[in-house]
């Protein structure tokens, strides 16, 4: 039964992940700022500073335009000077969700990168509404995180600030945006 509880749930992740599927979208977001609520006046990043938001020490960037896989999260953070955040780091961007906030009883760490160990009930983060309430910048999409699946490395942790989810998913996946700092 166990082995088919877990295949079932590896069938999950893999096409939608745990936070939802397919969100449908293929381009920019519109979103620039935050809420206003962390000091950060909301603005672009203009001119050689692309990591203008600040938070809990961390220098972030603007929101991707666009959806891309892993991979690409990767190289678009390096071709800015910058790096993907790990989920740790992801996390300290949640807002208004204690489960998943820093700190909360979701297990999924730069420590714990297990899904069967780490991933539990509070992960899957809170009411879903997709308002930007629950991320400090105001994103309403998944974004992806440095941080791997520890038994399955053609996976990686994402945060997905619609509903506060933290979860993890294929890298060949476009469903998420990427947030760097440095």
């Amino acid at each position: 039964m166990n082995k088919i509880l877990i295949s079932l749930m590896f069938v999950m992740i893999f096409f939608v992940g745990s936070c939802g599927g397919d969100n449908g979208n293929t381009g920019d977001t519109g979103n620039t700022g935050d809420t206003g609520n962390t000091g950060d006046t909301g603005d672009t990043c203009t001119g050689g500073d692309k990591f203008c938001h600040s938070r809990n020490g961390l220098n972030w960037s603007d929101a991707s335009s666009s959806f891309v896989p892993w991979g690409q999260a990767i190289i678009y953070c390096e071709n800015l000077g910058g790096r993907l955040p790990t989920i740790s780091e992801l996390r300290t961007l949640i807002q208004n969700c204690p489960g998943t906030e820093t700190g909360g009883e979701c297990g999924v760490t730069d420590n714990c990168l297990s899904f069967d160990d780490c991933c539990d009930y509070p992960c899957d983060g809170c009411k879903s509404a997709g308002s930007g309430e629950y991320s400090v910048f105001g994103d309403t999409y998944g974004f992806w995180s440095s941080s791997e699946w520890s038994v399955h490395t053609n996976y990686a942790w994402y945060v997905d600030f619609r509903n506060g989810c933290v979860s993890a998913s294929a890298k060949n996946n476009f469903d998420f945006l990427v947030r760097c700092l440095r």
